[in-house]
């Protein structure tokens, strides 16, 4: 299978998963790391970035990176609000990449 044929048979296997993205989608890790509550509490953020496939005005297929995302371990949207700072958008706890000295 050459690579043009695999990135259509990716694509349309994540097109059939509802996952929640775009169809014609793929959504990869690119990294994690580690925040920290006020209270010290250790929380592991992975970022993820979308590639859209599709097509340009040639008609050759082409792979487009969105924006990236920040997410929890159980899959909890994550807020970036500076360099290193975060927030998670369903409990508004806010996160620091380095402890707070207590």
């Amino acid at each position: 299978m050459d690579i043009a044929a695999a990135d259509v048979a990716a694509c349309e296997t994540a097109a059939r998963q509802p996952s929640g993205r775009p169809k014609g989608s793929i959504a990869m890790t690119i990294d994690t790391f580690h925040a920290y509550d006020d209270a010290g509490n250790r929380y592991a953020i992975h970022v993820r970035r979308t590639y859209i496939d599709t097509r340009g005005a040639d008609g050759l297929a082409r792979r487009v990176e969105s924006l990236r995302s920040y997410h929890l371990s159980d899959g909890g949207p994550v807020e970036r609000l500076d360099d290193d700072t975060f927030a998670i958008v369903d409990t508004g706890i806010g996160l620091r990449l380095t402890r707070s000295a207590a």
